[in-house]
């Protein structure tokens, strides 16, 4: 299990489609993925993603760790 600690997953999902490195249905369904807990971290679920939008996730958490 993967986990980002970003401010808000649909933030940066959202920031992720702006920038054109994910589609806006990877983008739903990767959201679909995540459970948000109270801590404020976040963590997502693999299988719960088919496999192209593992690989949207992929491209989105390469291009956070550019960023950083």
């Amino acid at each position: 299990m993967n986990t980002i600690t970003e401010i808000s997953v649909s933030d940066r999902l959202q920031e992720a489609v702006d920038a054109g490195v994910i589609t806006c249905a990877h983008a739903d369904a990767i959201a679909l993925a995540f459970d948000e807990h109270a801590s404020g971290c976040c963590s997502v679920h693999l299988e719960r993603l088919a496999h192209d939008e593992r690989a949207a996730l992929d491209r989105v958490c390469d291009w956070l760790e550019r960023r950083r």
